[in-house]
């Protein structure tokens, strides 16, 4: 045979090895195989990230009955519950801060019993814009829609509308004597705390007051 074509001890030593090695670990090439296509994967795929568009509230804070995405920009059953660990911290007198259409990427996690949950943050903006249904009166808070995700569409039914806005005048007035005015049909920006909505701008108030 030619020069050159015939294997060393040490390279039969090693192609020998490595024949072992496939016996023992049961390879058969599996890693080669196609991978299903992810929407026909199981919800209980526990290392892999959804998105959710959200439905609907449950009766337990920061949980949402939500739609998982099964196609790019297409949602639909099984309705999934939710959790938005942004609101794991609320308030007794509890609002959500998740509107319809609102889109969730979340994951599953074992709770202190071992059971499989939905978790996850949501993919809106912490500052959301919203349109008074009312004008302000002697109060400190003040109702609103809050407006969708394309920006331009008032939410006037279900999650995400009739939500109280509470609004910080400079000595302590109430809404109603604020400078500008708070009238019907107006937009402002929020932001939820702790299952609070808050106007995040501070405004003056429109009665005189003495220098001292």
């Amino acid at each position: 045979m030619p020069e050159g074509t015939l294997l060393s001890k040490r390279d039969v030593g090693r192609i020998e090895r490595m024949l072992r090695w496939f016996e023992r670990s049961g390879w058969r090439g599996q890693q080669f195989r196609r991978r299903k296509n992810p929407d026909d994967r199981p919800l209980n795929a526990t290392a892999d990230l959804w998105l959710f568009e959200v439905q609907s509230a449950t009766a337990a804070d920061g949980i949402y009955n939500c739609l998982r995405q099964t196609t790019f920009g297409s949602f639909s059953t099984p309705v999934t519950e939710v959790l938005n660990l942004l609101e794991n911290n609320t308030l007794a007198n509890y609002t959500p801060a998740l509107a319809a259409g609102d889109i969730i990427a979340a994951w599953r996690m074992a709770d202190e019993n071992g059971t499989m949950r939905w978790v996850g943050f949501p993919l809106v903006p912490s500052v959301r814009m919203a349109r008074t249904t009312e004008t302000a009166g002697e109060e400190q808070q003040i109702t609103c829609n809050l407006i969708a995700n394309d920006g331009k569409t008032e939410i006037t039914s279900g999650l995400g509308s009739a939500i109280e806005f509470y609004g910080k005048i400079c000595g302590g007035e109430n809404l109603n004597s604020a400078s500008p005015d708070f009238s019907d049909n107006e937009y402002l920006f929020g932001v939820p705390i702790s299952g609070k909505w808050h106007i995040v701008t501070v405004f003056m108030s429109s009665e005189p007051r003495v220098c001292k």
